[in-house]
């Protein structure tokens, strides 16, 4: 049966932008304990275990753990370093035939852990930072294992786009006091986002952000004064907060709505 041009042009891009198959065509993940500090101290091999687990199960090929101990070890190296030192980190995967590495810390501050995690393939001069995975206590640490495994096998990398907010484009008679939401197309990292408002100094955002997981909706309590046609931006030219859990940053939104006369 003769292919369609169009399948095999869709093939051959899949091959080329799919990180699962970029990376096995080198060879393997290699998949290092992350540095740990704080709660986390003494944990860096059961996290780095466990992320090796989730991965392998999804079919991936992942470097020997004592095959990667014992080269460390031939060549002085201590396994902290390789997380920062990308020269001798790249000098391994080639040894050892990985396609991608996998490294991370977590770092520890008033109590919290915050989850970095960093993979870098043999053809790229720079990681890719993943946006905090979790930041909590070191059980939400282990709880989100699955998650990065599944962020870092993921082929996705389209931006997250604006569906819908709250006060409508273009509304009027807008109540003083609103809770502003913004909605997008696929999951967000609800740690970080950039909301900017014009006239800036007429408006003030208070109570917590609440990022709704089930509709990928943030909520902005916001207090707002009459007869004025406000401007929000999300994502705007000084701040692009606003990513996906894979840190696809959402391109720039714009709109703008009426306060009523009280």
């Amino acid at each position: 049966m003769r292919k369609s041009p169009y399948l095999i042009v869709f093939l051959l891009l899949m091959a080329v932008f799919h990180p699962v198959a970029r990376a096995q065509s080198g060879g393997r993940f290699l998949v290092l304990n992350f540095d740990c500090y704080g709660e986390a101290a003494g944990k860096s091999r059961v996290i780095g275990d466990s992320l090796r687990h989730y991965m392998a199960k999804s079919g991936v090929s992942i470097v020997s753990r004592d095959l990667v101990s014992k080269l460390i070890a031939r060549k002085g190296l201590d396994e902290s370093d390789l997380n920062y030192v990308l020269k001798n980190l790249k000098v391994l995967m080639g040894e050892l035939n990985a396609g991608a590495a996998i490294y991370g810390h977590v770092l520890s501050s008033h109590d919290i852990l915050t989850v970095e995690l960093r993979l870098i393939e043999e053809n790229q001069l720079k990681p890719v930072l993943f946006d905090p995975i979790v930041c909590g206590r070191l059980q939400d640490i282990y709880k989100t294992i699955p998650r990065m495994a599944e962020l870092i096998l993921s082929p996705d990398k389209s931006a997250p786009l604006v569906l819908s907010v709250e006060p409508s484009p273009g509304e009027q008679d807008v109540q003083q006091y609103v809770e502003m939401t913004v909605t997008f197309s696929k999951p967000m990292n609800p740690a970080t986002y950039s909301l900017a408002g014009y006239p800036e100094s007429m408006w003030k955002r208070y109570g917590e952000v609440t990022y709704i997981d089930s509709t990928c909706t943030y909520i902005f309590k916001l207090h707002l004064y009459p007869d004025i046609e406000y401007e929000f931006h999300v994502n705007g030219t000084e701040a692009k907060g606003f990513k996906d859990e894979r840190g696809n940053v959402a391109p720039e939104y714009v709109w703008k709505f009426t306060t009523g006369h009280w």
